[in-house]
C-alpha cells in the first residue's frame, strides 16, 4: 500500500507539472521554428527525469561520513503499541489507491502481453535478409521493432511495391528510429499511459510524443538524402495505398500521421546557427528545471510514509565502549509511545558520551508504528516481537528477521511490515539492529 501509494501520487505530480511544463516548451519551440530533431530530445529529458525521482533515493549517500565501529551489533529502544491502535478497516483513500493501482496493473499485463505476443508472431513468421532487415507476410509496409536492438522488417512485396530509391527512403526513415532507439520510447510511454490511465495529461503527452518522433525522423532523413520532393510524394503514395499492419502501438512505422507530415515537410527550412543555439539553450534549461523539480520530488520519496511527512524524531545515540556496545540502564530507556492519551514517562538524561571515535548516531527519519492485530485485540492477547534488521549506508532497512516473539508468531508480520518502513539518516557503514516492539493491552 505504501510503495503503491507513492508511486501513483509522486508520478501523478511529475506528469502534471513536467508533463505541462514539456508542452509548453514544446509549443514556445514550435513557434521558434526550432529543428524537429532538437523539439524530440524534450521527450527524451522527460522519460529520465521520471525514472530519476525513484532511483535517486536508492543513489543518496552519507553527507557526513562516520568513523567505521570494530562491532556493529546495536540495541534501539523498545517501541510500545497498544490496544487503541487497532489495525482500522480500509479508508475511502486506501480503497481508491487500490482500485486505481489494480486496474493499472491488469493493464500493464495486458500491454505486456501484447507486447510478447506480436513479438512471437513477427518472429515465426519471419525470414532475415540481412543483419537487421527481415522479411514478414504479416505486413504491408515497412516497421521498426524491438527494445534494446531493435529489427527492421519488411514486407514480401517490398521490392514490387517500391522503387530502389523508395526503398532507401523507407528503410533509412526505418534505420533511424533503430538507431535512435525510438521503438523503446515508445513502449515506455505506452507503459506510462497504462499505469496511469486516470490521468488525462499522459494521453496528451503521448500523442505529442508520437507525433514529434515521426516529425523528427523525416527531417533526419531529409538532412542525409536531401530528396524533399521524392520523400513527400513517397508519403502520400503510402497514404493513398491501403497498408495492412497489426493494430498495436508497439512499434514505429513510416505509415503513421502522413498528412500532417506532408504538410511539415513542406514548411521545412534549414535552421540558422542563431536558431539552432537558441534551440540548444532552451533544452538545457528545460533539464535543469525538470532536474530542480525531480529533486524535489525524489526528496519526498525519502519521507513520505503512507501519505504524510513524517518529521525527524530526536537523535538516538548509541556509545560503544571497549568493543562493545552496551543498552543504557533500564531507567532511562525511553519508549516511543503512540498512544497520545498515555503520559510520557520521565526521561533520565543520557549518559555521559564516549569520544567522537567511539560514538555512532542512529537518527531517525521515519519510524512508523505498527497496527494492533484485530485478532489479538479482540481476544485481549499482549506481547512483543523481537526484530533485528540493518541499516544500509543509505539509511533504508533491509535483511529483517524475527529473532524472538511472545506468543509466537501472534504479532509478527505487523511488526515486519513497520519495520520495512523504517528510514534512517544515512551512515558510513552497514549496521545491524536489534529492537523489540510490545504490544500491550
Amino acid at each position: 500500500m505504501n510503495f503503491l501509494y507513492k508511486f501513483l501520487m509522486l508520478g501523478s505530480l511529475y506528469i502534471a507539472i513536467a508533463g505541462g511544463f514539456i508542452l509548453l516548451i514544446r509549443q514556445l519551440m514550435n513557434q521558434l521554428k526550432n529543428s524537429q530533431v532538437i523539439i524530440y530530445k524534450l521527450w527524451f529529458i522527460f522519460i529520465v527525469g521520471f525514472i530519476v525521482i525513484f532511483i535517486s533515493p536508492l543513489l543518496y549517500l552519507p553527507e557526513n561520513p562516520l568513523i567505521n565501529l570494530k562491532t556493529n551489533l546495536m540495541t534501539l529502544p523498545t517501541i510500545a503499541v497498544f490496544r487503541s491502535q487497532t489495525a482500522p478497516y480500509l479508508s475511502y483513500s486506501e480503497i481508491i489507491v487500490n482500485f486505481l493501482g489494480l486496474i493499472s496493473v491488469y493493464l500493464f499485463l495486458v500491454l505486456l502481453v501484447k507486447y510478447f505476443s506480436f513479438r512471437h508472431k513477427l518472429r515465426q513468421n519471419s525470414e532475415q535478409k540481412n543483419n537487421q532487415l527481415f522479411i514478414s507476410p504479416l505486413i504491408s509496409a515497412p516497421l521498426a521493432f524491438g527494445t534494446i536492438k531493435p529489427k527492421i522488417y519488411i514486407p514480401i512485396s517490398f521490392e514490387q511495391a517500391f522503387t530502389q530509391s523508395q526503398q532507401k527512403l523507407l528503410i533509412a526513415h526505418e534505420q533511424t528510429h533503430c538507431d535512435r532507439k525510438d521503438p523503446l520510447i515508445l513502449i515506455l510511454f505506452e507503459i506510462l499511459t497504462r499505469l496511469f490511465w486516470f490521468h488525462p495529461v499522459i494521453y496528451l503527452l503521448n500523442k505529442r510524443m508520437k507525433k514529434d518522433q515521426e516529425l523528427s525522423c523525416d527531417e533526419s532523413v531529409l538532412i542525409k538524402h536531401n530528396k524533399r520532393l521524392e520523400y513527400s510524394k513517397l508519403l502520400l503514395t503510402l497514404n493513398q495505398s491501403p497498408i495492412n499492419l497489426p493494430k498495436t502501438e508497439l512499434y514505429c512505422s513510416s505509415t503513421s500521421l502522413l498528412k500532417e507530415r506532408i504538410m511539415k515537410i513542406k514548411n521545412l527550412n534549414n535552421h540558422s546557427i542563431i536558431n539552432n543555439f537558441l534551440s540548444h539553450l532552451i533544452i538545457i534549461s528545460t533539464a535543469c528545471g525538470l532536474l530542480i523539480t525531480t529533486s524535489s520530488l525524489a526528496n519526498k520519496v525519502k519521507t513520505v510514509n503512507n501519505g504524510e511527512i513524517k518529521k525527524p524524531e530526536a537523535n538516538i545515540r548509541i556509545i560503544q565502549e571497549n568493543n562493545a556496545v552496551k543498552s543504557p540502564p533500564k531507567p532511562s530507556t525511553p519508549q516511543m509511545i503512540t498512544n497520545p492519551k498515555t503520559p510520557m514517562p520521565n526521561t533520565v538524561p543520557n549518559p555521559p558520551m564516549s569520544p567522537p571515535n567511539k560514538m555512532m548516531a542512529i537518527i531517525p527519519l521515519s519510524q512508523p508504528k505498527p497496527h494492533y492485530p484485530r485478532k489479538a485485540a479482540l481476544a485481549k492477547i499482549s506481547g512483543y516481537v523481537d526484530v533485528q534488521y540493518e541499516i544500509n549506508p543509505q539509511g533504508n532497512v533491509d535483511n529483517i528477521k524475527v529473532i524472538n516473539s511472545e506468543p509466537a508468531k501472534v504479532f509478527d508480520k505487523q511488526a515486519v511490515s513497520s519495520v520495512k518502513l523504517y528510514k534512517f539518516k544515512p551512515i558510513a557503514k552497514k549496521t545491524t539492529i536489534q529492537q523489540r516492539i510490545k504490544f500491550n493491552i
